[in-house]
């Protein structure tokens, strides 16, 4: 039913959230590290690099936070769309 629709979002949110926080923390944790144990220090991206990294970034939030889910949502309650399909 709906609720399982809800419970998987949820769920999908929360590990989202902690792969955010371990990244968070290995990020932290790299700063902590001699710069010779690190294979790219965040500081030597070109700023052009950064920007497409940005983008790439927002484009993905864009796809995955609205329209996957609308696409489902729309497939999930497509008899409620009124039409030929």
């Amino acid at each position: 039913g709906m609720t399982e629709e809800v419970d998987v979002e949820e769920k999908a949110k929360e590990l989202l959230q902690e792969a955010e926080e371990e990244e968070e923390e290995n990020m932290a944790e790299d700063t902590s590290l001699s710069s010779s144990t690190k294979a790219v220090p965040l500081k030597t991206y070109s700023a052009d690099k950064q920007k497409k990294w940005v983008a790439h970034g927002a484009i993905g939030v864009t796809i995955f936070g609205l329209l996957v889910p609308s696409a489902i949502s729309s497939a999930f309650f497509r008899d409620l769309i009124p039409g030929y399909w």
